[in-house]
């Protein structure tokens, strides 16, 4: 999860944006990605659905 929040110095002096701002942006995926995985380890058919 902090993979997807790892931000460097040079990436927001490039876009000139500050860590909050960007933080507040990547939230909604990071919450995607929970979402993602807790159904693909804690619902079964949700995950075999796929190898069909």
């Amino acid at each position: 999860m902090m993979a997807a929040m790892k931000v460097s110095a040079i990436d927001m002096a490039i876009s000139r944006l500050s860590l909050s701002r960007v933080s507040r942006a990547i939230w909604p995926m990071v919450l995607a990605m929970l979402v993602v995985l807790m159904l693909t380890t804690h619902v079964p058919s949700f995950s075999l659905f796929f190898h069909r």
